[in-house]
């Protein structure tokens, strides 16, 4: 089931704020997936406090323009233990942004839906972690190192931790001769 487009803004584009409004699309999605994800532990939570599940934990690892979360779990500690629960299905509302855009403007729309959330399926999980923000410090992976690591969503409050290790490749500058003799 599909609400109506609601107008959240209208942004004008000029020469001086040309790429500006992307930014402001990137804020706007960002606080729709913190609402989303609110709604989505909020309508677990009698799932999750029945089984003693408080946290989803995420081991992740990447660099060199790949990466992500390897392992998903939940537990009912930090790193704990994996806790196997089959969980039913609940449906959320879903924020969704939506725009519009021509040379000189942007019109922002905030779009609602109605969604079968499935905490049974690994890409759900993934997704749900991914908006967090929690692994936004290393973008797409495309850096010259390598990362791993933890993340740990208490699905009580909605707060996460991260914990981890990254490398970075240094290049040093040499100059050499030789001589072909």
């Amino acid at each position: 089931m599909m609400e109506e487009l609601v107008l959240i803004k209208e942004y004008h584009i000029d020469k001086k704020n040309e790429y500006d409004w992307f930014e402001e699309r990137q804020r706007i999605e960002k606080i729709y997936n913190h609402i989303n994800l609110k709604n989505i532990l909020e309508n677990y939570r009698e799932q999750f406090e029945k089984n003693n599940i408080k946290y989803i934990v995420g081991e992740f690892a990447g660099g060199h323009d790949e990466g992500g979360f390897d392992k998903i779990y939940f537990s009912d500690k930090p790193e704990g233990e994996s806790i196997i629960y089959k969980f039913n299905n609940s449906w959320i509302t879903m924020n969704k942004l939506f725009y519009v855009r021509n040379k000189h403007d942007v019109i922002f729309y905030k779009m609602c839906e109605h969604k079968s959330i499935d905490l049974n399926d690994i890409s759900e999980l993934d997704s749900l972690l991914f908006k967090t923000g929690c692994l936004d410090r290393f973008g797409s992976f495309a850096f010259e190192g390598h990362c791993n690591g933890t993340v740990n969503l208490d699905v009580i409050n909605g707060k996460w931790t991260m914990s981890g290790e990254e490398t970075f490749e240094t290049f040093e500058s040499f100059d050499e001769e030789g001589e072909v003799a």
